[in-house]
């Protein structure tokens, strides 16, 4: 008898298999035809009767299956598991912060203030880009205010100075559990100090190209998939103006930093339907996207627009192509 892993999960695309391994965070691509055979199989679901005896095999390479041991006396062929419902108790899970003198951020009180209100909505994992350098203490009081709130991770990106590139710097930053990275823009150098701090000749640019060696299958994101967008579900973005949206990308300034007092002023601001207008955009409402072996491990940037039906769609084409199985080597953005 064949089983499936419980948490290895196939998702059929147009023409591949994407074998999803929830547990590890890896995964692997077959052909269809080498699971079904040669007919063509239009299904968007795996099912177990169609798979071939040569099918099965190749699975087992990919030890996609339980051991005979462990299947006996359970019963048949087995669908997929139905995904966990996805649930977070954040109103905001992910928040980009751009500090400049004209959003009032790099008043330390004021970044301080706002890193309070994020803390309430349970923000985890926050990005802050600094316009201007900054001094050291006023780097040290950022990253310990981080340190001291509910969230999981700081990526810190700032523009070169000579102080970063000091052995103070670099105790400051590798010594902080919360700190994933730091990138330094515009530096005279490129450089990586033990995978956390980046010293880069060149200023990060917004990218829409996705390549394979950006998935990493796992639960929460499978399970935020099925019913959510997973670049916009849940973000904040704070412009440097003050704008605050629901990222960099979307176009709708849904209100100003500088008229935000309280939490509850913020809380609103993200309540509004404008405002969350992308997070339940998910890919298996998004044409080509619902036809991609990769739709529930893509956390893709681009903008999608709703159709007259009530579907999605994007203007900007990705550079994978489902209907191919072929990849460009750059996207158009």
């Amino acid at each position: 008898m064949n089983r499936l892993y419980p948490n290895c999960v196939p998702v059929l695309g147009k023409h591949r298999v994407a074998l999803y391994d929830l547990d590890q965070q890896q995964f692997s691509v077959l052909a269809k035809t080498a699971l079904y055979g040669p007919q063509d199989y239009p299904g968007q679901e795996f099912q177990p009767k169609q798979v071939t005896g040569a099918g099965w095999q190749l699975l087992a390479q990919h030890h996609a299956l339980l051991p005979d041991a462990a299947v006996a006396g359970l019963p048949g062929l087995q669908a997929p598991p139905t995904p966990a419902k996805w649930e977070s108790p954040a109103t905001i899970t992910n928040a980009m912060i751009e500090v400049t003198t004209q959003n009032g951020l790099r008043e330390p009180a004021a970044l301080a203030r706002l890193l309070d209100m994020l803390a309430e909505l349970v923000c985890k994992h926050l990005l802050v880009r600094v316009a201007a350098p900054l001094s050291l203490p006023a780097v040290a009081a950022l990253v310990q205010k981080v340190e001291a709130t509910n969230a999981y991770s700081l990526q810190l990106v700032l523009p070169y100075d000579e102080e970063y590139y000091s052995n103070e710097f670099g105790d400051l930053i590798i010594g902080q559990a919360k700190v994933m990275y730091t990138v330094i823009e515009n530096s005279p150098f490129d450089k990586n100090i033990e995978d956390r701090i980046f010293f880069s000749r060149r200023a990060l640019a917004l990218s829409y190209a996705k390549h394979e060696g950006q998935f990493t299958p796992n639960h929460a994101l499978f399970g935020e998939s099925q019913g959510h967008h997973t670049y916009f579900n849940r973000k904040l973005y704070i412009g440097p103006s003050g704008e605050l949206k629901n990222a960099l990308e979307t176009p709708l300034v849904c209100g100003h930093l500088q008229d935000v007092a309280t939490t509850g002023q913020l809380q609103a601001i993200v309540d509004q339907p404008d405002f969350q207008r992308y997070w339940f955009a998910h890919k298996e409402v998004c044409t080509v996207c619902r036809d991609c072996e990769y739709r529930h491990m893509c956390v893709d940037n681009r903008v999608p627009e709703q159709a007259a039906d009530g579907s999605w769609f994007h203007q900007q084409a990705c550079n994978y192509d489902p209907y191919t199985a072929q990849w460009q080597p750059t996207g158009n953005g």
